[in-house]
C-alpha cells in the first residue's frame, strides 16, 4: 500500500493518501446507512442542530440557514456526527490503516470522534481550517482519517491542503473563536497548496494541525465524506474540554457496544 518513506513524507507534509483503501461495497453500505438514518429519525432539526434519539443516536447539523430548504431531509444536513457504533466502520478499519495509525498513536488506539460530511449540489465546500479545534486531545496524540465515499475532484469537495502547515507550531482558530466554526483560518497567498482528487475508498490521513479545505460542489451529484479522528488510548483531555463528550454515546451509558470492539487496535 505504502512506499518506504511514507512515514518521513507524512511528518514532513502532514498527509498522506492511501489509494482504494476501503472497498467501494462498503462505502456503498455506508452511504445507504446514511439516508436511511435521516429519513427514520424524520429529517433534520428545525433549529439548526439537535440530537436524534432512538435506536441509534446521532447529531445533525442542518445546512446553513441561508440555503433554500429542500423536500428531501437528506438534503438538509451538512454534517451527521457519532457515527462509532455502525458495524461498517468494521471494514473501514482494514489491518493496514489499522497498523498506520498504530504506528503514530501507539498499540491502543481510540475513535474519539465520526462524521459524514454532506458535499450538497451548489454548496461553497468548506473553508480553510484545521482539525485541533475539533479534537478534545493534543494534536501530537491524535491524527485523523478521511474516507471519500463518493469520487472527490476538482467540481465536488477535493481536499486543498496546505503541505507542511502543521509544522509551523501555530493553532490558528484562536482569532476566530467567535465565528460559526472557530477552526476557520486565513491562508496567505504565497503558501503552498496541493488539491488531492479522491477516488471511492481512498483514504487520507491528516495531521490535526494542517490547515486545508474542500472544494464547492459544481456538479449536481451530492458528494459525501467519512471523517474520523483517532487518539492515543488514554491520552489526557485538554483544559476545559470534556473527553466524555467526544465519545460514543452508547458508551457513556456503561454498555458494552461495538464502539468498543471498534477500538483501532484492540
Amino acid at each position: 500500500m505504502l512506499g518506504s518513506n511514507w512515514q518521513r513524507n507524512f511528518l514532513k507534509q502532514g498527509f498522506l493518501q492511501l489509494r482504494e483503501a476501503v472497498q467501494p461495497m462498503v462505502c456503498g453500505v455506508i452511504r445507504d446507512e446514511v439516508v436511511q438514518l435521516i429519513r427514520e429519525a424524520g429529517g433534520p432539526p428545525q433549529s439548526g442542530a439537535d440530537w436524534i434519539r432512538g435506536e441509534r443516536e446521532a447529531l445533525i447539523v442542518m445546512r446553513d440557514p441561508a440555503m433554500p430548504h429542500k423536500s428531501d431531509p437528506v438534503a438538509n444536513v451538512a454534517s451527521l456526527f457519532n457515527l462509532h457504533e455502525w458495524p461498517a466502520l468494521r471494514h473501514v478499519l482494514i489491518p493496514d490503516v489499522t497498523q498506520l495509525l498504530c504506528a503514530f498513536l501507539g498499540k491502543n488506539v481510540d475513535m474519539v470522534q465520526s462524521q459524514i460530511y454532506f458535499a450538497h449540489p451548489d454548496s461553497a465546500g468548506f473553508p480553510w481550517h484545521q482539525d485541533t479545534v475539533l479534537l478534545p486531545v493534543d494534536s501530537r496524540q491524535a491524527v485523523g482519517m478521511m474516507v471519500a465515499l463518493t469520487e472527490l475532484n476538482l467540481e465536488c469537495g477535493a481536499p486543498t491542503l496546505v503541505p507542511g502547515s502543521h509544522r509551523s507550531g501555530d493553532v490558528r482558530y484562536h482569532h476566530h473563536a467567535q465565528t460559526l466554526f472557530p477552526g476557520m483560518v486565513k491562508v496567505a497567498q504565497d503558501e503552498p497548496r496541493h488539491t488531492a482528487v479522491m477516488g471511492v475508498g481512498d483514504v487520507m490521513l491528516i495531521h490535526p494541525k494542517l490547515v486545508y479545505r474542500l472544494s464547492e460542489n459544481c456538479t449536481g451529484q451530492r458528494g459525501l465524506i467519512l471523517f474520523l479522528q483517532f487518539a492515543r488510548q488514554g491520552a489526557k483531555p485538554l483544559k476545559g474540554k470534556n473527553l466524555d463528550s467526544y465519545l460514543p454515546v452508547a458508551a457513556s451509558r456503561g454498555s458494552v457496544t461495538e464502539a468498543e470492539e471498534l477500538r483501532a487496535a484492540g
